[in-house]
Parts: structure tokens; C-alpha cells; sequence
């Protein structure tokens, strides 16, 4: 598998893949936003309790998009085995 650099990727990349894990994640009572990392000085997404507004994980957009890929294999090879 080819790993993708964070220096790859753009700020419009960062939105659809915010969007797209917001998809995901919206049946677990989670929301993902941007955010930035002042002491690493890197933007990061963050992983949200909807209810509370508590940042459960903060991730580096480089991560999440593996992250993301690994999410759309699963769900096609659940979807797959349905059919």
C-alpha cells in the first residue's frame, strides 16, 4: 500500500476528507473537524463527542486519510459480501 504524505496533501483534500469520515462517523454520536496543533505547529483533525463537544482524538490529516481508504475497503468488502 502507498502511504500519503502529509506534505501531499491540500487543505481542499483536508475538507472532503473531513466531510467524508463526517459520513462515517455520524452514527457514533461523533463529529470530525479541523483544528491546529500550536505546539507541533501542524493542523490536525478533531475527533468530537457531538454531545459534550469533548475532543476525543486529535489526528494528523495524513493519518486520517489512511485511515479513511482502510474505512471505504471495509465498508466494500461489506457491501460486497451483501450482494
Amino acid at each position: 500500500s502507498t502511504e500519503i504524505l502529509e506534505a501531499d496533501i491540500s487543505q481542499t483534500d483536508i475538507t472532503n476528507l473531513v466531510a467524508s469520515v463526517n459520513e462515517y462517523v455520524k452514527t457514533f454520536s461523533t463529529k470530525v473537524s479541523f483544528g491546529y496543533d500550536y505546539e507541533n505547529e501542524r493542523q490536525v483533525i478533531l475527533v468530537k463527542d457531538s454531545e459534550t463537544g469533548e475532543i476525543i482524538r486529535q489526528i494528523p490529516p495524513r493519518e486520517m486519510l489512511n485511515l479513511l481508504k482502510q474505512l471505504e475497503e471495509i465498508s466494500g468488502i461489506i457491501y460486497h459480501d451483501h450482494i
